[in-house]
């Protein structure tokens, strides 16, 4: 039985036959399905069933306004009127992103001399798959990245990379915009689970909002919570209970934090903790390697319904859609049109084997009525 051999000319047929090209994609989306599907965005921001048409999209809240009650009136008389409400909405923008990268004349040959010195030589498809999962990568770290500015700050401030800006803000209210209390965060007597307590029941007495909560922190707000002795006082109760010794230079984990909220032994007066990373690696330039940036607010402490925060709108392709069918590019799309692929052979004097990719898109917040970000480290006025 002969053996498939790998090599320039199956790297070439990527260049040159749209089917092959848009089946090895394909055969990727496969691939780093299950690796991508814990990524921030997809959790915090799944992505939207269909297109948005063009650069610019609607994101539309339903607000929950409070009872009323009824007026006493004259038979056959007039009724008094409610003032409309129901819903709100804000304009957000679609970022265009891309990056791309190319093999020289250079390049080709010394595929080729590999290609002599290997029988089997798969490493050469292995290379252009590495390239190719790094704009993929870079993709997914967009997305998250944006995704954690928006839900730590209420704005995306993207500086990333060697582009343009984007921005996007959300119309959180200005009282949802909260301190710390008397004591910032840092300091093991705050009162922190008073001051969380105090947060929910604005959200539900104040917001009317009675669906199940959750906050999210960084680590370092996380270890702030977690060795703070009211805290430690009240969760150690629950698991002294169930025969856990707890002492309050010890601490205690999250899961015995999250277990104590399972447990139903705060009365409901707090929700669940989950933990978000402060840092975030991100490779800007070739030159520069992965850079560790901070997206997150790591003193912030978000409150917010215990569901995805909204959904990722992205634009079709149709930069590269536009030109499938055209006579020497290969058009290929990923998922379902969020990524967009064009491989190309440019025609000047020495060939160049190009990859690029695209995509137009930006996490939105659907609920920023109920979004509320205490500054833990800025106390009250």
């Amino acid at each position: 039985m002969q053996t498939q051999k790998f090599g320039v000319d199956a790297f070439d047929a990527l260049f040159s036959k749209s089917a092959d090209f848009r089946s090895y994609v394909t055969n990727i989306e496969t691939a780093v399905k299950d690796k991508y599907n814990t990524s921030i965005w997809r959790q915090w921001y799944p992505k939207a069933d269909s297109y948005s048409d063009g650069e610019a999209v609607k994101v539309i809240e339903v607000v929950k306004t409070a009872s009323v009650l009824l007026d006493a009136r004259s038979r056959y008389g007039e009724f008094t009127q409610s003032d409309h409400a129901g819903a709100e909405f804000y304009n957000s923008g679609l970022a265009n992103f891309g990056k791309g990268f190319f093999y020289t004349m250079q390049d080709r040959e010394k595929m080729n001399k590999l290609g002599d010195l290997m029988d089997q030589n798969a490493t050469l498809i292995d290379q252009y798959t590495d390239k190719a999962m790094n704009l993929i990568e870079g993709a997914y770290g967009t997305l998250d990245v944006m995704s954690l500015q928006l839900t730590g700050t209420g704005t995306i401030d993207y500086t990333y990379g060697m582009g343009l800006r984007f921005k996007q803000t959300v119309p959180i209210p200005a009282a949802n915009f909260q301190k710390a209390g008397d004591t910032v965060w840092t300091d093991k007597t705050a009162m922190i689970l008073t001051r969380m307590q105090e947060a929910e029941k604005y959200m539900r007495e104040t917001l009317l909002y009675t669906a199940p909560l959750k906050w999210r922190v960084g680590r370092a707000l996380l270890n702030n919570i977690l060795t703070n002795t009211e805290v430690i006082n009240s969760v150690g109760l629950f698991l002294n209970n169930k025969g856990v010794i707890v002492k309050e230079s010890w601490g205690i984990s999250l899961e015995q934090y999250n277990d104590w909220i399972n447990g139903g032994s705060n009365n409901g007066k707090v929700s669940r903790i989950e933990l978000v990373p402060d840092t975030y690696g991100l490779e800007q330039t070739n030159e520069s390697g992965r850079n560790i940036i901070t997206p997150w607010n790591a003193s912030v402490a978000v409150l917010s319904p215990d569901m995805p925060d909204g959904r990722t709108v992205y634009s079709a392709p149709t930069e590269f859609t536009g030109i499938a069918g055209v006579n020497g590019h290969n058009i290929s799309l990923m998922e379902g049109g969020l990524l967009a692929f064009d491989n190309y052979v440019t025609s000047t004097r020495y060939p160049e084997w190009h990859t690029d990719m695209i995509m137009g898109a930006a996490p939105t917040m659907e609920r920023w009525r109920y979004h509320m970000l205490i500054d833990s480290s800025t106390i009250n006025d």
